[in-house]
């Protein structure tokens, strides 16, 4: 397994690790909410999986690859629960095989963009390229 968190020391009894968590386009939405840059959040998270750096690099690249930790939990994996807060985001935009239709992603189509905000619910699909998810770092405070 490769080394999936980058951790250091606050203080005598806290620590921080920093995740690099996948959010889903659709996930904010199922949560009813949108989320800043700066927000404290609670979220469901598992490990990322080799499929899902695979997916990051045939699109994105190896560097937004090798950037992903953990994926916003949908129910399919076995998660746990992380409390933290949101030090920046990015949001990968992706052209599909199928146009506005959907499809695949295309290799090497990933766009990526520094954002503020990830808003709660994104528009209907117009064109074939459109926001697939975001990059989110999250600093995790944990108990030493």
């Amino acid at each position: 397994m490769r080394d999936v968190v980058r951790a250091y020391r606050v203080g005598r009894h806290n620590r921080i690790v920093a995740f690099a968590v996948w959010v889903q386009s659709w996930q904010p939405g199922d949560q009813r909410r949108s989320y800043a840059v700066g927000d404290e959040v609670s979220w469901q998270v598992s490990y990322a999986l080799d499929a899902d750096w695979a997916w990051f690099d045939r699109v994105f690249g190896v560097a937004i690859a090798r950037d992903v930790t953990h994926v916003l939990e949908s129910c399919s994996r076995p998660a746990f629960s992380v409390s933290g807060r949101i030090t920046s985001a990015r949001s990968l935009t992706v052209t599909y095989s199928d146009g506005a239709s959907g499809g695949f992603a295309l290799p090497a189509s990933g766009k990526v963009a520094p954002i503020q905000v990830i808003p709660q619910a994104l528009p209907d699909r117009d064109s074939a390229t459109s926001v697939s998810g975001y990059l989110v770092d999250l600093d995790v405070y944990l108990e030493t």
